[in-house]
């Protein structure tokens, strides 16, 4: 097992520091190298408020302390799930700040949800990827969606770190789009038996429950007749798993799930029977924010990278970022960064607005996913052959970065999805 570097889990900001002021109303109340630079300390600060400035730089602290290239690098050689980062996540109250303040959260909003993951995609964006999974796919349907007995079961555990969730929605034959799936929930006895299988669940084997999306009603292609439920993994008939090798993010496994005659007791549903959509959209909602500012924070070690690199590295006597050609890629990586953290931060203050964004928050997943991929190939092209060597950050971090161009949606269904809004 790798444990991190420093013992400590002390920040300069507490967690009280960036709580929500009280008389604030909930968003969620109801459905509706050696590890980080400073190279962003004198970036724009997007006017945010004071207790979001300390959120901001809290996390990034502890980003610095926990996530050492070293030790997120072995990690990654390990395949080993990110534990200790994860309960000084729990230790610290990260895991919780979605949450209403009723169930041990904290009630912040989407905006603050952007900052803790870019932060924590800049160190290690594994961590990130089982924050998201547990925390916004899992975490907020119970929290959007589940009777006040199931939230009070279940949120102030997974604030801890007590219990972990998952979530599973994609299907091998179509995708991330709800209403086509084929996973089957009876009612029976009471309750539901679900079947069906289910495709890329990440961290399956840590979670002691999954969202699961499945049709009580209807047919194929109809979003009416959804129903969401919450599904115990660990010790459950008929629930097996199957390990998908993949890509990058190792440390975060991902695998096929399936459901045989799996019983599910009526009290696990989330949200109303069949009519499972819109919580459904409104999790996505949050998740393709999350996923657009993990894009940005990825990108922006792999642009503090690049930037560290070719200022050291000398061809023909001269640091090569003083030629042009290379000084013009990084300044390309940079041009790409900020655009893409500026349609991210306008999605999420729309979002914890309140306002109808639907349409900003896919169009901000959708270009920082592609922008990162941009990105990740100029910092690889920048480093040369170092950017394909594992001893290198660059290259775990253009592997991780594909991720977001087909998680929890791809970017063919966004594409669908924002011309459909467009009325095209």
């Amino acid at each position: 097992m790798v444990t991190s570097q420093t013992g400590t889990r002390s920040v300069s900001t507490g967690i009280v520091a960036w709580c929500p002021s009280e008389a604030a109303p909930h968003r969620y109340s109801a459905i509706s190298s050696p590890g980080p630079s400073d190279c962003r300390e004198d970036s724009v600060d997007f006017c945010l408020e004071q207790r979001r400035l300390l959120l901001r730089d809290s996390i990034r602290d502890f980003v610095k302390k926990e996530c050492a290239s070293t030790f997120v690098r072995e990690i990654d050689r390990q395949a080993e799930w990110p534990a200790t980062l994860y309960e000084g996540l729990a230790e610290l109250g990260y895991l919780g700040i979605l949450f209403p303040e009723e169930y041990s959260g904290v009630g912040c909003d989407a905006l603050d949800l952007a900052l803790v993951a870019e932060e924590l995609s800049c160190g290690c964006y594994a961590l990130a990827v089982a924050y998201r999974q547990s925390i916004v796919l899992g975490g907020m349907s119970v929290a959007l969606g589940g009777a006040d007995d199931l939230k009070r079961e279940v949120l102030p555990s997974v604030a801890e770190g007590k219990t972990t969730l998952t979530w599973a929605l994609t299907e091998r034959d179509i995708s991330s789009d709800a209403g086509y799936i084929t996973t089957v929930a009876r009612p029976e006895g009471g309750g539901y038996v679900v079947n069906g299988t289910k495709m890329f669940i990440y961290g399956a084997d840590r979670a002691d429950h999954c969202t699961v999306i499945a049709r009580t009603s209807g047919e194929p292609g109809d979003r009416q007749g959804i129903t969401v439920l919450l599904v115990p993994l660990k010790g459950t008939p008929g629930i097996s798993m199957r390990p998908l090798r993949k890509m990058g993010t190792w440390p975060v496994k991902a695998f096929e799930l399936q459901l045989r005659d799996v019983a599910v007791p009526a009290t696990r549903v989330l949200g109303t029977v069949d009519e499972g959509w819109s919580l459904v959209r409104g999790v996505l909602d949050l998740e393709y924010i999350a996923s657009a500012a993990s894009s940005v924070g990825i990108s922006q070690r792999m642009v503090d990278d690049a930037s560290a690199y070719v200022k050291q590295r000398v061809q023909f006597d001269t640091v090569i970022g003083k030629f042009q050609a290379v000084a013009h890629m990084v300044v390309d990586m940079l041009s790409d960064v900020e655009l893409m953290r500026y349609m991210t931060y306008r999605a999420a203050l729309m979002h914890a607005q309140g306002l109808p964004c639907t349409k900003e928050v896919a169009l901000a997943k959708l270009y920082c996913s592609r922008s990162s991929e941009r990105v990740g190939k100029n910092g690889v092209q920048v480093m040369g052959g170092y950017g394909y060597m594992a001893e290198f950050d660059m290259e775990r971090n253009y592997r991780d970065s594909r991720r977001e161009a087909f998680a929890s949606g791809s970017s063919l269904e966004l594409h669908g999805l924002v011309a459909k809004l467009m009325g095209l």
